[in-house]
């Protein structure tokens, strides 16, 4: 008997540098939040799945 190696159907995306959280959502897509994780307002998130990233511009 012969084992087949196992591959996810799915990869699992570059981590992006500065990366805080990953998250998968229920139909698949990666969302990363990514930032110097001290204040809300300099971190971002963006979406591998659908392309949506807030905020669109750095807030500095």
């Amino acid at each position: 008997m012969r084992t087949a190696l196992r591959t996810s159907a799915f990869t699992e995306p570059d981590r992006p540098k500065g990366l805080l959280i990953r998250f998968i959502t229920i139909g698949g897509s990666y969302v990363d939040v990514t930032g110097p994780g001290n204040h809300s307002d300099q971190n971002r998130w963006s979406c591998h799945g659908c392309g949506a990233a807030w905020p669109d511009e750095p807030p500095f």
